[in-house]
């Protein structure tokens, strides 16, 4: 995920950031702490790896809801993406592994 960060923050999307990128799943959300504690502690070593073939954009328009408005494909060489070394060159699928 930090390095799909790193390729696409250029253009329009380059811009000083304010703080590290860190690729994160919200598990909880206005909750009161000791929920919050207790959803830190019993995921505390969850990981996951998933494929995923695209991205969504989603915009804040300032009302406090997050709304889908564009997807992205991913693509590019096998070796980016964790499905073979970079001999392999792209593939037809457009997938990516992520960790």
């Amino acid at each position: 995920m930090r390095k799909l960060e790193q390729q696409v923050r250029h253009g329009p999307v380059n811009r000083q950031m304010n703080f590290p990128y860190h690729p994160h799943v919200t598990i909880a959300h206005n909750v009161d702490e000791a929920a919050l504690d207790h959803a830190f502690d019993t995921l505390a070593y969850f990981t996951a790896d998933y494929v995923a073939s695209f991205f969504r954009l989603y915009v804040h328009d300032g009302d406090e809801v997050w709304r889908s408005d564009t997807d992205f494909a991913l693509r590019g060489p096998a070796s980016a993406r964790g499905l073979g070394d970079a001999s392999a060159g792209s593939v037809d699928d457009p997938a990516v592994v992520l960790h």
